[in-house]
């Protein structure tokens, strides 16, 4: 399957609003425009409340002796975070319960048993006593702000020896010490990871000081938080294309507008009802966590 970019997403939206290619009204920058903004208020609700699973990533923070509070990742969606634990020398993994600022009663070092919120920040119930073990934050990432595909490129050899990725062309903006994501060609075109800092960027190569280990040839590289593939299940395509071209109908004050909306909520409907659950075959069962211990 090729993969889903902003390109063919902007021809669905023109064949649905049947707006000419030579239309004046909206500008693709707004149009793409749009469709974050019809992303995050309809269609990432829409997924998250089936709560299974999706959009979640983390981030792992070295634990400092004597700090008790780390922030929340930047890119958290609503600075919502799904899990918080602590991962030992040994690998093992705590889970930490959280408490509410008022059941803290010291502030002695020791081993962390529990966090509660600060603002955009997790607080341990007491500072640690020691360091060498690491905070894992899994968290809601967002899908990247919309852009054209020629804004992003597609990966087209890795060098692992020199963390080198040569693509196949690199928009004329990009330089060296720009920040960078990995996202995937296939599926979903999720993130493989986030936040790389290149080392070089020169002629069709950009160095880093490290790559993610499932990198492939075909992913693409975009600049931090934009993406020019939508990363949506594929389910929400064409929801995402029908809402918008409602909303280009509504704005031109068109007298298909009210039709394209009921359309765009029936196919969120339906998208919704095909994504949960997520498992066929097995039903969810709730396991005491005595049973881990």
């Amino acid at each position: 399957m090729s993969a889903y970019t902003s390109t063919k997403l902007l021809s669905s939206i023109s064949r649905r609003s049947f707006a000419p290619s030579n239309q004046l009204t909206y500008q693709t920058s707004e149009i793409l425009a749009m469709a974050d903004e019809v992303t995050k208020t309809m269609i990432i609700p829409n997924i998250m409340a089936v709560r299974e699973e999706y959009f979640v990533f983390y981030s792992d923070l070295p634990i400092v002796r004597g700090q008790a509070a780390y922030d929340i990742p930047a890119r958290a969606l609503g600075r919502v975070v799904r899990e918080v634990q602590i991962i030992n020398s040994n690998e093992s993994i705590t889970d930490l319960p959280r408490t509410e600022p008022e059941r803290v009663t010291s502030l002695a070092q020791g081993s962390p048993t529990s966090f509660y919120m600060r603002s955009n920040q997790i607080v341990f119930n007491r500072p640690p006593s020691s360091g060498g073990s690491t905070l894992r934050l899994q968290y809601f990432l967002a899908p990247g702000d919309l852009v054209e595909t020629s804004a992003g490129a597609v990966i087209s050899s890795i060098d692992t020896g020199s963390n080198t990725v040569t693509l196949s062309s690199i928009p004329s903006t990009w330089s060296t010490g720009n920040i960078f994501d990995f996202i995937k060609r296939n599926g979903s075109h999720e993130y493989i990871d986030i936040d790389y800092a290149s080392t070089d960027v020169s002629s069709n190569a950009i160095t880093f000081s490290s790559l993610p280990s499932t990198l492939a040839v075909g992913d693409y590289v975009a600049l931090q938080g934009e993406s020019p593939l939508i990363q949506l299940p594929d389910l929400y395509r064409t929801v995402l294309a029908q809402a918008v071209a409602a909303t280009m109908l509504e704005g031109m004050n068109q007298s298909g507008a009210d039709k394209a909306k009921d359309t765009a909520s029936m196919l969120l409907n339906t998208a919704q009802s095909l994504i949960s659950p997520r498992i066929q075959g097995e039903t969810r069962v709730v396991i005491p966590d005595t049973w881990f211990r």
